[in-house]
């Protein structure tokens, strides 16, 4: 498989194809230099469910070393030149996948995620996640979505939180009025132990009159949230 920098680089360039492809024929079984036509490798592609115009599209890239026309040759790319190319950097990871990741751009981008999770589960923000596929952040949860549809594995997501506790001496650093950037950021009113925190905007005048009214307050912020991927 291509080294994870070298899938990065080209999902993020709209150079997806082109991976998807690469690493299509390296699962066949295919060794790095050979020779081959579009109709060998769409032979082996459609296998997994690639449609011609992928495989055309992701053969129509320089990283093939075309040669000719209209029989036209391309040579199948060997990490190593994808790297030196893409003048990338070479790193440990390459990750494996499997078959069904070759149908289709979005399921390579989705096995990717799944891949990535699996092999590295930790504390990430949306925007990492659909930066390192060239995709949205909406995409990336509609991944999820369909990883857990599917029954065998389920994203687990751990929202995370810091809490700061707002009190006379420091209730002079919360804004007088609530702005939009804050939103990450609100104030929490803690009664008891058993009972929901009361929620509202981060503004100064909120957490005066919890305080005077005898409640703890803490000013609570949105981290990035923990991602692994379990067996469901």
């Amino acid at each position: 498989m291509l080294h994870n920098t070298a899938k990065e680089f080209l999902l993020q360039a709209k150079r997806g194809n082109t991976a998807l492809v690469i690493d299509g024929l390296y699962f066949a079984g295919w060794q790095a230099g050979q020779v081959f036509s579009f109709q060998d490798a769409f032979l082996y592609l459609s296998f997994f469910g690639a449609s011609e115009k992928l495989v055309r599209s992701g053969l129509n890239d320089p990283l093939f070393q075309r040669q000719g026309r209209r029989s036209a040759s391309y040579t199948l790319p060997s990490p190593e030149y994808v790297l030196n190319e893409l003048k990338l950097h070479e790193t440990p990871f390459r990750d494996e996948l499997t078959g069904d990741a070759f149908a289709s751009l979005a399921a390579y981008r989705k096995a990717l995620h799944q891949r990535f999770l699996e092999r590295a589960p930790g504390d990430y923000s949306r925007k990492l996640l659909s930066n390192r596929l060239g995709v949205s952040r909406i995409t990336t949860l509609n991944y999820e979505a369909q990883i857990n549809s599917a029954g065998e594995y389920k994203v687990y997501v751990e929202p995370q939180f810091s809490y700061t506790r707002i009190t006379h001496k420091n209730i002079g650093s919360l804004p007088l009025q609530a702005s939009p950037v804050k939103g990450c950021m609100w104030l929490e009113k803690h009664t008891a132990p058993n009972v929901i925190p009361q929620k509202a905007p981060l503004v100064r005048v909120v957490a005066l009159e919890w305080i005077k009214a005898g409640h703890e307050v803490y000013l609570t912020k949105q981290l990035t949230n923990y991602y692994q991927i379990v067996a469901a």
